[in-house]
């Protein structure tokens, strides 16, 4: 039996709805999944909903504030390879993760699953996700 994206979306939100859950390790539950973007290299977006990314089976979309960026990825183990990646918009200048935020995802970066939520590493820049409940 396959599960679908749909499927695998419904149970980490009600895995995290429960408080007792972890992300799985399993980078390839990436596609279908929506997350808020929580920090960008230590800048707490906590309190933000107009900071996102959600992926597909090949792509993802990311919102930044103001700025937007899309394009393709792969996922190799446990790094995160980034391509034709089109950022748009001006900076509204709230905060300097608009501006990083953008440069972090326009490359690879390693992955690391937590308890929370995943970071996205690209040393010594970061930005740390949690899955949208």
């Amino acid at each position: 039996m396959s599960i679908t994206s749909g499927s695998r979306v419904a149970v980490l939100s009600l895995l995290f709805l429960s408080g007792c859950a972890t992300v799985p390790g399993d980078t390839s539950q990436l596609a279908g999944t929506r997350w808020i973007i929580e920090s960008v290299n230590g800048y707490d977006l906590s309190a933000r909903e107009d900071f996102t990314i959600s992926f597909t089976h090949s792509k993802f979309e990311a919102r930044f504030g103001c700025r937007t960026s899309s394009g393709r990825y792969t996922v190799e183990g446990d790094y995160l390879r980034t391509a034709e990646v089109v950022t748009d918009g001006p900076s509204c200048a709230e905060t300097p993760a608009e501006e990083l935020g953008p440069v972090i995802l326009n490359s690879g970066m390693s992955l690391s699953w937590s308890g929370r939520g995943l970071m996205l590493e690209k040393p010594p820049t970061f930005i740390f996700l949690r899955p949208t409940r």
